[in-house]
């Protein structure tokens, strides 16, 4: 099973009540960086019943983050203009996350595959489509631990089986090695409030 964690703070309940980690964790350029730990953090404790604050991240030499004292279970951070997205599972696992906006086609023109570019010509909302594939490139090359090279960027990912869902304005891709599900939970729970405030007072 994966766990997909999607939190927006577009919504001004959001946004007040996660001022709690803004104002103790980190600088505001940091701030979705910091809050997507705190999530990936709150995500394996609630599958492995380790407090929060006993559960340590560190990263490959290649980057890539991983919890340093929980085996077998791997995870995924992304964040965009305001909001995060963290996938959780029991295989290498990789997740991202865009605003859907204007969408650079050139980009798509020089870097996508040749189907990738037809699906985007063929859909009616463009922009989503390119977002669409765009995140679902990056969610595989989060999996694989490498970043989206030229090479990368040019394989299809249409053969892949990768996760996509649309929640207000974002889209969100994630994929596993191993999938027999997706749960997908969005918004934040007063729980995730409390583990992140326990913390702050210890």
């Amino acid at each position: 099973m994966m766990y997909l964690y999607f939190l927006p703070f577009y919504d001004e309940i959001y946004k007040s009540k996660i001022e709690i980690i803004r104002g103790k964790f980190s600088a505001e350029k940091e701030f979705l960086s910091d809050v997507g730990k705190l999530l990936a953090k709150f995500a394996a404790s609630q599958k492995v019943g380790i407090p929060m604050r006993d559960i340590t991240i560190t990263k490959t030499s290649s980057g890539k983050p991983f919890f340093e004292n929980i085996d077998g279970v791997y995870f995924s951070i992304s964040h965009t203009d305001g909001a995060v997205a963290v996938a959780l599972a029991e295989s290498e696992v990789g997740v991202d996350v865009e605003k859907i906006k204007e969408a650079p086609m050139k980009v798509a023109e020089r870097l996508f595959s040749e189907d990738e570019i037809e699906y985007i010509e063929k859909n009616s909302d463009k922009n989503r489509a390119f977002f669409e594939i765009w995140t679902k490139k990056e969610a595989v090359a989060k999996q694989i631990g490498e970043g989206l090279k030229r090479e990368k960027l040019r394989q299809s990912i249409f053969e892949r089986k990768i996760a996509t869902f649309e929640k207000n304005g974002y889209i969100i891709s994630a994929c596993a090695e191993i999938e027999d599900g997706v749960t997908v939970k969005e918004g934040f729970s007063e729980e995730f409030l409390k583990e992140c405030e326990r913390m702050i007072q210890e």
